[in-house]
């Protein structure tokens, strides 16, 4: 039973003990009633003890039914059991009904001579006289017993289900939760690889050419797999820290290329904005895909980077020109990192976070329109 489950219960049980208290509570508050409107009325504690031992049947009959009967209906689902148990459940309450029945009907009060009452009518259908004679089998006060044990039982399967409707709604969230942080997860670790991969081959290409900037990348390559290991698992990391990691991977990947390649990385007003938050590693797929796709060694390219804070969005917008040896790049041909990112912002932001993707010709578009989110202010 998990956490929530046992609260839910204990919320449920105290508004039975809660029902009941005010309940055994209510001949106490009709006396004072009474005796506030009539100085004739004195308290009985008789007639409280005689409402409180009628009431107290009626709160053993809950209790066997809240605990034993109904949870064959509310959470076994089993129906036939539970009408078994219901009608064997009623037998067992008339037949203690049974048992606080007299015999007979009362006789003459004490000091009066039943010689001297006229004698009541008979009755032809028994022989006997109404007032004297036994007691009809069934009679109002049943009548009335049944329907509040009816009425009592109703309450509480309407209550049990009503909680346990609850409950399930919050298992099957806890459920969704659990699968859609995995699934992040997962994502993530396809993030990975690939980003090592394309970083790897841009510090092998340098060995030979550079071996001092190869150590150097090696360097930057370790402070990012430290970024990777352990900002990559939060939830949401400042957007400073992201634009950083941004800014070092742009450094390594420069590296490998000429200076026909220009590469622009503007960021504004992020300086003035530190408590903005961004799901980790969601923008440099986007980087990663303009490498892979937009950049030449032999002619003149480019890829453009900009990060705009708006009133309610950050808007990140990342611009390639588009190799002309290559087909147009897609989300398809971005293979994990497009596809990937479109993904991990439906499972984050929902229908919040947007994609837009403008191809032409010779350039190739990425825009993410992601909802502000901000740190929340730690209470002292």
């Amino acid at each position: 039973m998990t956490a929530s489950t046992k609260k839910l219960k204990t919320q449920e049980n105290l508004i039975y003990l809660l029902v009941w208290i005010i309940l055994f509570l209510m001949p106490i508050i009709s006396m004072w009633a009474r005796m506030a409107l009539s100085d004739d009325v004195s308290f009985s504690w008789t007639e409280v003890l005689h409402f409180w031992k009628i009431l107290t049947g009626y709160l053993i009959a809950f209790v066997i039914h809240n605990f034993f009967i109904a949870p064959i209906l509310i959470y076994k689902r089993n129906t036939v059991r539970y009408l078994v148990a219901v009608t064997i459940f009623f037998l067992a309450f008339a037949a203690y009904k049974c048992t606080q029945k007299p015999d007979r009907m009362p006789g003459p009060p004490p000091g009066v001579n039943s010689t001297a009452i006229t004698a009541p009518p008979q009755n032809k259908s028994t022989g006997g006289s109404f007032g004297m004679g036994r007691k009809p089998l069934i009679d109002m006060r049943d009548i009335s017993a049944f329907t509040i044990l009816i009425f009592a039982i109703c309450t509480n399967l309407g209550s049990k289900n009503y909680f346990r409707t609850i409950q399930e709604r919050r298992e099957l969230e806890d459920l969704e939760k659990e699968n859609i942080t995995q699934e992040l997860a997962y994502l993530r670790y396809q993030i990975n690889p690939h980003f090592f991969m394309n970083t790897l081959n841009n510090i092998h290409a340098l060995v030979d050419i550079d071996p001092k900037e190869a150590k150097e990348a090696i360097v930057e390559l370790s402070k990012m797999m430290r970024y990777i290991l352990y900002e990559g698992e939060i939830e949401r990391i400042p957007l400073a820290k992201e634009m950083e990691f941004i800014k070092n991977y742009v450094a390594l990947m420069r590296l490998r290329y000429t200076e026909k390649v220009k590469i622009t990385l503007r960021a504004t007003p992020l300086p003035m904005s530190p408590d903005v938050i961004v799901a980790p590693l969601l923008l440099v797929p986007i980087i990663e895909n303009a490498f892979k796709h937009g950049v030449s060694y032999q002619t003149e390219s480019y890829i453009d980077v900009n990060t705009v804070l708006e009133k309610d969005n950050i808007r990140f917008t990342c611009q390639n020109s588009k190799r002309k040896s290559r087909p147009s790049t897609d989300v398809k041909e971005g293979g994990v990192g497009l596809a990937n990112v479109r993904k991990r912002m439906a499972l984050i932001y929902g229908d919040a976070a947007k994609m837009n993707i403008h191809d032409t010709e010779d350039t190739y578009t990425i825009e993410l329109i992601i909802p502000i989110e901000r740190l929340k202010p730690e209470l002292s």
